[in-house]
């Protein structure tokens, strides 16, 4: 069914199917037309005149700014590609470009996927929101079973990763034939930067590439972690019908190689030592921001009946609030940042008295209830009563929640959020009487309430009670065949049913508000604003890098070829199992190492650090061997081939509330 809905028109008719039909030229009336005709005559009958032609049926509809309308764009987006390609807006939104793949750094990771590996592998990390950027296009060739000559990477059209929670291979933009030339500039900063794509809503768990020849996909992934960072190699193969489909593979993850990065940076604190004295903590955190934009009830007449005592308006009754959700990121020492996320309608169904297929934002109602077409629910029982609060529980049959995505059908609305905007939809099924030749005729309609004409729903405020079966809804409530005939009139006591409302044994009290309270008597009134903690209403993750000496360093050789002696001082006690050190610098030699010692306890050597691949920055694990080592306040150094600029300490805490 569409997903979208032009605020303030009727899409009444969307369709038919004949399960019959003659060859002959035939004259009749669509159903749908019949049953419009019908009913905008009945409705009329029963108010006695014409609907005043700037009569909303309490349909309030507010606007949105360009600012969020942009913002709900571009939510759209990337809610249908995963693939983040407007990379000029990747620092704007709070996002760090990873730095370029230096020549150091790519022939480290070639070190580890020239090396033959298992046949399968798992992934190391559990993101949503991640960076791919371009290592290495592989260059091996192969031998089909035709002894045709194929170079692999040619032959790995794209790339995309798994996404267990839809089911589904997201598409990573941009990743073509084993390489990403795309280049972008930030608007923010003006920083250009080449082959990266934002992952947003996506999967780290497991990654795939498309092959041209076969056209399936293969998801041959090696992940390994090379210096504190993750890189992902893919090793080529094809396993199609034909000879010239056919690749064996070799089991070496260098035909297309990239790096994966956690979409938010690592917060940095210094906390003291050596250079470094200022003491800062910094940290982050991440919550969700729901503001109410409209609430209200919504009551709906399917049409199946035009008569007069049956426009009950009790076919479908459900509450409904609009939310505009956006996640928010505290850090310390910055203005919060707000990213929108998405508009989101919470809906409970409370009622279903139509006995033909109907449904409520693509959630069809008798299958919500439990129920076949033919029971009405919670519109003829007399034992309960209706609360007035958000959804019934005291009904006869439970309501039921769900949630709704409004993002796509209010931008479509160039901004305009209604209620109206919900889609409701219902089948008419019927046999023409005067030619039974023409067949069953089914038509689907969506349920509308156009400015100024006859009405299918109409907005109330939320705690109003429902009419019982049969029962008009102009005898229900007082003053509505004046209020539908003259918008200035006041608007019907929404509360003064009486033993026509359903459920209704002690009468409904007038006056309603306009508002309900929640089960922790909470108002929501319009704007009204609740935060949650997401994840982190859960689990706490906080990562934090501490400095724990900076300076420069330089460790060459010395003239009688002994390894160059630096002191470096930081505390040892800040050094902990768990946490791991990054060795910041540069190396000069390809024998570059660096030793820590303790300088009280005889030079015992607390690591031996391996620099040769030094990229940036080495990450080592502290060890309990370490930890015993580090008896000292102070720990010197000794290296070679290597000019250190800083040395911190990683560590991760897990807190869970």
């Amino acid at each position: 069914m569409k997903k979208y809905l032009i605020n303030g028109a009727l899409a009444l008719i969307i369709g038919f199917t004949y399960t019959s039909c003659k060859n002959n030229d035939v004259d009749y009336v669509p159903i749908a037309q019949q049953k419009t005709q019908a009913y905008a005559e009945a409705f009329k009958e029963m108010i006695g005149g014409e609907v005043d032609p700037n009569q909303n049926w309490g349909f309030e509809t507010i606007t949105i700014t360009d600012e969020e309308l942009a913002a709900a764009r571009a939510a759209v987006r990337a809610g249908t590609r995963t693939s983040d390609k407007e990379g000029n807006l990747y620092e704007d939104k709070g996002y760090t470009i990873p730095e370029p793949i230096g020549d150091a750094e790519r022939a480290a990771v070639l070190e580890v996927f020239n090396q033959r590996g298992a046949a399968s592998y798992q992934s190391l990390v559990d993101w949503d929101e991640f960076f791919v950027q371009q290592v290495y296009k592989g260059t091996a060739h192969y031998k089909a079973k035709n002894n045709g000559d194929v170079l692999g990477s040619d032959h790995m059209d794209w790339l995309c990763a798994y996404d267990p929670n839809t089911n589904s291979d997201d598409h990573i933009y941009d990743f073509n034939h084993g390489d990403n030339q795309t280049e972008q500039t930030s608007d923010k900063t003006g920083k250009k930067f080449k082959g990266i794509t934002l992952m947003v809503n996506s999967s780290t768990s497991r990654f795939g590439f498309h092959e041209s020849e076969s056209s399936k996909v293969y998801y041959y992934f090696r992940m390994e972690k090379i210096n504190g960072a993750y890189y992902v190699g893919f090793d080529y193969s094809a396993e199609g019908q034909n000879p010239n489909q056919q690749v064996d593979r070799d089991y070496i993850y260098n035909d297309w190689i990239v790096k994966i990065c956690p979409g938010k940076g690592t917060p940095i604190t210094n906390v003291g030592g050596g250079e470094t004295t200022d003491t800062e903590t910094i940290t982050k955190a991440k919550y969700e921001r729901k503001k109410l934009m409209l609430q209200g009830r919504v009551f709906c007449e399917d049409l199946a009946k035009a008569e007069r005592r049956d426009i009950d308006f009790n076919d479908i009754v459900f509450d409904a609030r609009i939310w505009e959700v956006s996640e928010v990121y505290k850090e310390t020492g910055k203005s919060d940042k707000v990213n929108f996320l998405r508009y989101e309608a919470e809906i409970c169904l409370l009622a279903a008295g139509g006995t033909i297929p109907a449904n409520v934002a693509n959630q069809d109602v008798h299958d919500l209830f439990g129920v076949g077409l033919t029971t009405m629910v919670n519109t003829v029982d007399d034992n309960s009563k209706v609360k007035i609060t958000w959804g019934n529980s005291d009904t006869t049959s439970p309501v039921k929640h769900f949630t709704f995505d409004m993002t796509e059908l209010i931008t479509n609305n160039n901004g305009d959020i209604s209620l109206d905007l919900i889609p409701i939809e219902v089948m008419w099924t019927t046999s023409d009487t005067n030619d039974p030749g023409i067949g069953q005729m089914k038509s689907v309609g969506r349920l509308g309430a156009n400015v100024g004409d006859v009405p299918y729903k109409f907005c109330v405020p939320i705690g109003t009670p429902w009419a019982s079966e049969r029962n008009p809804i102009v005898k229900v409530y007082s003053g509505f065949a004046e209020w539908a005939k003259d918008s200035h009139a006041p608007e019907p006591n929404w509360g003064n049913g009486s033993e026509l409302c359903y459920n209704n044994d002690k009468g409904c009290p007038a006056g309603l508000p306009m508002i309900d309270e929640d089960n922790n008597n909470e108002a929501y009134t319009i704007g009204y604003t609740k935060e949650k903690q997401t994840w982190q209403e859960r689990t706490t993750t906080t990562e934090i890098e501490t400095i724990l000496w900076q300076g420069s360093r330089a460790m060459e050789y010395s003239a009688s070829g002994n390894n160059g002696q630096n002191a470096m001082v930081f505390n040892s006690k800040d050094i902990q199992v768990g946490d791991k050190l990054r060795i910041y610098g540069t190396k000069s030699t390809g024998d570059a190492k660096l030793e820590l010692k303790n300088n009280e306890s005889g030079w015992q050597i607390i690591a031996d650090i391996n620099l040769s691949d030094l990229n940036n920055y080495k990450e080592i694990d502290v060890t309990e061997g370490m930890v015993s080592a580090m008896t000292s306040t102070t720990v010197n150094s000794w290296g070679r081939g290597c000019s250190i600029t800083k040395i911190t300490r990683w560590r991760k805490t897990v807190t869970t509330n």
